[in-house]
């Protein structure tokens, strides 16, 4: 999990199409999580396609579509709505130092 803003706008700048991630969001009051691999990117947006989800009828989300807000959309991205790097090996590659 990234626990700073700066390693938040990092991980954001190295998003690419087919990278794996955690895509996290709430819908009629309920949480959800699931691993998801980038479709598409866009300057405001994430689209997702997703692998496997946790949370209540998750099965019916398997292989959807989603869109997520990227970083630099402050008014809609939290961490709780957004894509994370799916697991700590991913997230120290994109971290490590130059």
């Amino acid at each position: 999990m990234i626990d700073n803003l700066y390693h938040r706008s990092i991980f954001d700048r190295s998003l690419t199409t087919g990278m794996a991630v955690l895509a996290k969001w709430h819908q009629d009051g309920y949480c959800y999580s699931g691993r998801a691999r980038i479709t598409k990117l866009s300057r405001e947006s994430v689209q997702v396609k997703m692998v496997s989800v946790d949370g209540v009828d998750a099965a019916r989300l398997i292989g959807k579509t989603l869109e997520f807000p990227r970083f630099t959309d402050q008014t809609r991205w939290s961490s709780h709505n957004g894509v994370q790097p799916a697991d700590e090996k991913s997230l120290q590659a994109i971290l490590r130092p130059m």
